[in-house]
């Protein structure tokens, strides 16, 4: 049997791993873009459909997750947003699969909006099993593991925590 703890405890590390990833891919594209006006070059790329953008930074979490659910878990399946949308099969059979949406809030994270998430599932025997969400720029972490309840941790970097939005808390 796999140990299911150890299963949830490198997805959280891997969570947070990619939750890095996120926040420097963030800088880079806003130092590119102050510097796209400047020099009139473009530096960064999304779909011209705004419903469906993608970033050098969605694909580059998305590899950096695979890359290392793979060197950790050789066996396992893997269902990536980005792959994907690209076109690979996916499908949810018995075997260990991980399911991942590297940049949830694609939309946001392109926007400069801090709602931003790297979300991971993982499947064992057909059933959902485990569950991650990291919010890199609000330092909040949500981890659940099936038959032992889900938790939050918050916050992990107290100098990006924002303030939640008053208005929608008593809507």
């Amino acid at each position: 049997a796999l140990p299911l703890q150890d299963v949830l405890d490198f997805a959280i590390d891997l969570a947070k791993q990619a939750g890095e990833a996120i926040v420097r891919g963030s800088e880079t594209r806003f130092e590119k873009q102050v510097r796209t006006r400047h020099s009139h070059t473009a530096g960064f790329e999304e779909k011209k459909n705004t419903a469906d953008l993608v970033t050098e930074t969605d694909q580059h979490t998305e590899k950096l997750v695979c890359q290392a659910i793979r060197e950790k878990y050789p066996d396992h399946k893997f269902i990536g947003e980005e792959s994907w949308a690209a076109g690979e099969q996916a499908a949810i059979t018995n075997e260990p699969t991980w399911i991942i949406d590297p940049i949830d809030g694609t939309t946001n994270f392109v926007k400069g909006f801090p709602f931003v998430c790297i979300s991971i599932g993982f499947v064992y025997h057909g059933e959902p099993t485990i569950g991650v969400i990291y919010a890199p720029f609000l330092g909040y972490l949500y981890a659940a593991r099936k038959g032992h309840g889900a938790f939050i941790t918050t916050p992990l970097h107290p100098q990006r925590r924002s303030l939640p939005l008053t208005c929608l808390l008593y809507t």
